[in-house]
């Protein structure tokens, strides 16, 4: 039940960011994490990693403490040229959803869900959680999510 909690929020959030990233920040509760290039390209192995469903995300990583300036909810925007599987990513919506700290980290890809899930598939044989393309609100954008849950977690050395 919790599973499918954790897959039902990230992707409802997900549908959100593409009408979030066009609000001015002042408006937001949640507002976008965007950051400097030099944060960028230290935090991308990391990230990258993480949107693979290879390796979670390490909050005490120096690397990552800039951009990941709270917990629950965190929506990144990163910048121009930023990509994913081979595909340009419009944003990067990291979720804990409950005291377990669950995790599950989606990134909004410029891409249409067959190209999405063709751009996957090859990740998914070396993912360690559950690695997946839920339709996008739009056809051009499509929702990969990465999904940590418990039934994953032996798999991981920290």
């Amino acid at each position: 039940m919790k599973r499918i909690f954790t897959l039902l929020a990230t992707a409802l959030l997900l549908a959100n960011t593409p009408v979030m990233a066009q609000m001015p920040a002042a408006l937001l509760d949640n507002a976008a994490v965007t950051g400097t290039p030099e944060q960028w390209k230290a935090a991308r192995p990391a990230l990258l990693a993480a949107l693979e469903c290879r390796k979670k995300l390490n909050p005490k990583d120096p690397a990552l403490r800039p951009l990941l300036t709270k917990k629950i909810d965190l929506t990144l925007i990163p910048p121009q040229g930023f990509t994913a599987f081979g595909l340009p990513v419009q944003s990067i919506h990291i979720a804990t959803t409950d005291p377990d700290d669950e995790v599950s980290y989606g990134t909004v890809v410029a891409a249409t869900d067959a190209m999405a899930e063709k751009a996957v598939k090859p990740y998914k044989k070396k993912a360690k959680g559950e690695l997946m393309v839920i339709l996008g609100d739009k056809p051009s954008l499509s929702n990969v999510v990465c999904d940590f849950s418990e039934n994953y977690d032996q798999n991981f050395v920290d």
